[in-house]
């Protein structure tokens, strides 16, 4: 039978959705993204926005396939599926249950054997996800996926490693590690994320990324492997969310904004070539206009290449929900001026790191033979002559449209 899984959000629903997909193709379903007869939507709660889009591809499944033959699963299943039933969607299924087999026996009308709880191939896209964790231990205001995720459960590193070989032999030469909270692998263990990273550098023909961190988990043990020389990509996504030290202390966030601000620094001294992303919420409650200039004055003063900019969306069963609201005019407002300063801080990046030769995978196709990948230090690159999953060396000429156009070099 033919199916489809329209994921929405955090690298770890793309993860799940990965191991779903094979589950189902292992007991003989087919995988299609335009001619299907069934649809599985990968839901996300994170904010009211990520609500809105799932409902609405919700519907339009159940329009064109019908309530039978639509299910919901994870993050948004479990916060609102009462949504989904007044839909008429029966196959509603939170994040406990939606990697058991007999899930998906009702959508399909017939008995499914269990998976693996691998991921073997990641043939839906090019740089493949690996899961090292799910759930978070923390309790930050804002955020409601403490509550539909549960505590963090890491996954052993022999666990790790093994899928991680087996994705090189399948042809992936990027590997992201992912989780819902990463800095938390092995904590319960008596470990750190750098015991993990000390293994996965002895791996070879394969670069592995990490994905989102808290300021105060990257530390020196950490940011050793960030050094030429190791399979470790140069570039850290940092979960900053705001600088200003009330704000931080009022939704349970423990570092301050000149923390972060060091860090940068420290980073960029010892690991040169390391670009730093962060995230960042516009109108957190709580945040006033001083709160918010204090904000913007820590990333003047910081070495950062890029933002990722959120407006603050109220979460039901959170304590941020209770707390006095920013009103929505200055929520546009103070994300349209974060924006401003994000373009300002790509540009910036962009001619800092220009002079240098960059290892690229192609990922996609860009139109006239040009496809666009992304270097070691999460720039992307657009070049001629190569081919989709290629890791080459690239030499930047231009830059155009937020990334660098150049061409493959032959010589090295």
């Amino acid at each position: 039978m033919r199916f489809f899984i329209k994921t929405f959000g955090c690298k770890q629903n793309h993860y799940e959705s990965e191991l779903i997909r094979e589950m189902l193709i292992l007991n003989g379903h087919e995988y299609s993204v335009s001619d299907y007869e069934k649809a599985i939507i990968h839901s996300c709660a994170v904010t009211g926005k990520a609500e809105y889009k799932t409902r609405d591809f919700t519907r339009r499944m159940v329009k064109r396939l019908g309530a039978t033959n639509v299910a919901v699963i994870g993050c948004s299943a479990d916060y609102h599926a009462d949504d989904y039933r007044d839909m008429g969607i029966v196959a509603i299924t939170g994040n406990a249950d939606k990697l058991k087999a007999r899930t998906y026996d009702a959508l399909f009308g017939s008995s499914t054997r269990q998976g693996s709880f691998y991921v073997g191939r990641f043939d839906s896209q090019t740089r493949a996800f690996l899961s090292i964790q799910d759930g978070c231990d923390f309790n930050c205001a804002y955020c409601i996926i403490t509550k539909l995720r549960g505590p963090s459960l890491s996954r052993p590193s022999a666990d790790i490693i093994a899928e991680a070989g087996t994705l090189i032999k399948n042809g992936k030469k990027e590997i992201v590690i992912t989780g819902v909270n990463i800095g938390l692998w092995g904590k319960k263990e008596g470990l750190g994320l750098h015991d993990l990273i000390a293994e996965l550098v002895k791996i070879k023909d394969v670069r592995f990324r990490l994905s989102s961190l808290d300021p105060n988990q990257i530390d020196e043990k950490l940011l050793k492997y960030l050094q030429a020389g190791t399979n470790i990509a140069p570039h850290l996504h940092i979960s900053l969310q705001s600088a200003s030290d009330d704000v931080l202390k009022k939704h349970n966030r423990s570092y301050t904004g000149e923390m972060f601000r060091d860090l940068t620094y420290r980073v960029k001294e010892n690991n040169p070539g390391t670009r730093i992303g962060i995230d960042i919420i516009a109108g957190l409650p709580g945040e006033s206009d001083k709160d918010f200039l204090r904000t913007t004055s820590i990333l003047e003063e910081s070495d950062i290449d890029y933002m990722h900019i959120f407006k603050y969306s109220g979460r039901e069963g959170t304590a941020a929900a209770a707390m006095p609201q920013v009103p929505s005019k200055t929520i546009n407002e103070r994300a349209g001026a974060l924006h401003g300063m994000d373009k300002k801080i790509r540009e910036r990046s962009l001619e800092k790191y220009f002079a240098r030769i960059y290892e690229v995978i192609a990922e996609r196709p860009s139109g006239e033979g040009i496809y666009i990948g992304i270097s070691e230090n999460y720039i992307e690159c657009a070049a001629p002559g190569i081919k989709q999953n290629e890791l080459f060396k690239f030499v930047p000429e231009k830059i155009k449209e937020g990334m660098y156009y150049g061409r493959k070099n032959h010589k090295i």
